[in-house]
């Protein structure tokens, strides 16, 4: 099937005063007018149901991200309490030390001490000798006291600090299996609501085939109609939830660390290091050195567009390449929209979270109509409902949704955030 545009411009020379080919009579061009509007029509209804459907989508991705975090804030709390009870031992065994020395102290002090004779009367020489033995030991007594006061000062605020470490990392790592439970059940309930928005998109997929074939006749068009969008095609899931949710969140991890090395070895390349905020991560998250953004922002472009024709997959993606997704994206290796972004940003040591409404929040917002090559498109309310790559010259580089794959599209305003996103600046 001919693009709406190119069937327009049939139109037209169909209609123009003094065309060469025969023209339709009005009821004709009525009709094909009809038709033309029932088209358009057919396909804004796709779109929006689209981007609802990419929400929903991504709602689950929120969840993932939101469990990812907190099980990194549990085994950050869990180390710390390691390092609490460390040092809550290592303050017992000070205690213990002290006390020891203070009790040879006193022993010595009982066995060696001056006699009372000597303190009382005898020779004035002796009893010099014995009042300044008796002063030294009192001094040593007082020193050996205050230690063992301040060792026993040092375990209790140690032993305190423990206690409230530990309880910190149980109320971490409750969250964190909150967050996990959270994002099944997150998964569980967008699954029904995608199957009845599939059904949806079925319909409109008949009806938009319908007028645009009706289309086509009228305008003597040859060929088949645009096939229909794909994502009431998608196959149930097959896998538990909670192990689909454990899996991404396994591929999240992983592409942290994946993206520190590329971040890394990235700069290397250029003779840069990384800014010392970022040096123990090894990932900018948009921070990079003075002078090397735009060659930044033209490797972020290469990766995304070096995926063209890969599979848009729900939940795919993550830093070193597409992956399986959610759904019937499981049994499909690709990205999602968010997925593709987290990929291309990766190269550069820019480390995304694999949900759009986290990656509107990130880097610096611009207006739309102030954005340039390599800023980041949203769509939705606070960007939770799809994201792209913007190229320049009216295009965008996006994985779009179910059934399609990840390609070069022309900008659509319907349903922007009015802002774009920079995480590159230059």
């Amino acid at each position: 099937m001919k693009p709406l545009a190119a069937l327009l411009t049939a139109l037209l020379v169909l209609t123009a005063p003094g065309a060469a080919v025969a023209t339709p009579g009005p009821t004709d061009a009525q009709d094909v007018t009809r038709l033309v509007h029932a088209v358009a029509t057919a396909e804004q209804q796709l779109n929006d149901q689209q981007l609802l459907m990419g929400g929903e989508r991504e709602k689950v991705n929120r969840a993932v991200v939101g469990a990812q975090q907190a099980l990194v804030e549990a085994r950050t709390a869990q180390r710390a309490e390691d390092a609490a009870g460390t040092a809550s031992m290592a303050a017992h065994r000070q205690l213990e030390r002290a006390q020891d020395e203070f009790d040879d102290f006193a022993a010595a002090a009982y066995m060696n001490g001056p006699s009372a004779a000597g303190l009382l009367g005898g020779d004035p020489a002796e009893v010099i000798e014995n009042a300044v033995q008796m002063q030294a030991i009192s001094l040593r007594q007082r020193a050996a006291t205050g230690a063992l006061a301040a060792a026993q000062q040092v375990r209790e605020d140690e032993h305190r600090r423990a206690r409230e470490t530990a309880a910190r990392a149980q109320r971490a790592v409750a969250v964190a299996a909150d967050r996990r439970d959270e994002a099944v059940r997150s998964l569980t309930d967008a699954q029904r609501t995608l199957e009845d928005r599939r059904r949806a998109v079925a319909q409109l997929v008949a009806e938009r085939d319908a007028a645009q074939a009706a289309l086509d006749a009228a305008v003597g068009a040859a060929g088949a109609a645009v096939p229909g969008s794909q994502g009431a095609q998608i196959t149930s899931a097959v896998r538990e939830p909670a192990e689909v949710i454990a899996r991404l969140m396994s591929v999240a991890e992983e592409s942290v660390r994946e993206t520190s090395a590329m971040g890394r070895a990235f700069l290397a390349q250029l003779g840069q290091v990384m800014p010392l905020e970022s040096a123990r991560t090894g990932m900018s998250y948009g921070q990079l050195p003075t002078g090397v953004g735009r060659r930044a922002s033209e490797v972020v472009i290469a990766r995304a567009l070096s995926q063209r024709g890969i599979a848009y997959s729900w939940g795919g993606g993550g830093a070193s390449g597409p992956t399986r997704g959610i759904d019937g994206g499981e049994h499909i290796v690709g990205f999602d929209c968010s997925g593709l972004m987290m990929y291309a940003f990766a190269g550069v040591g820019i480390a995304l979270p694999h949900y759009s409404g986290s990656q509107y929040e990130m880097g610096v917002r611009v207006p739309v109509a102030q954005m340039r090559r390599g800023d980041v498109l949203f769509y939705g309310e606070n960007g939770g409902q799809h994201v792209a790559l913007y190229l320049g010259d009216n295009l965008m580089v996006e994985a779009p949704n179910a059934g399609s794959v990840v390609r070069v599209s022309p900008v659509r305003h319907a349903g922007m955030a009015p802002h774009a996103v920079r995480y590159i600046d230059f």
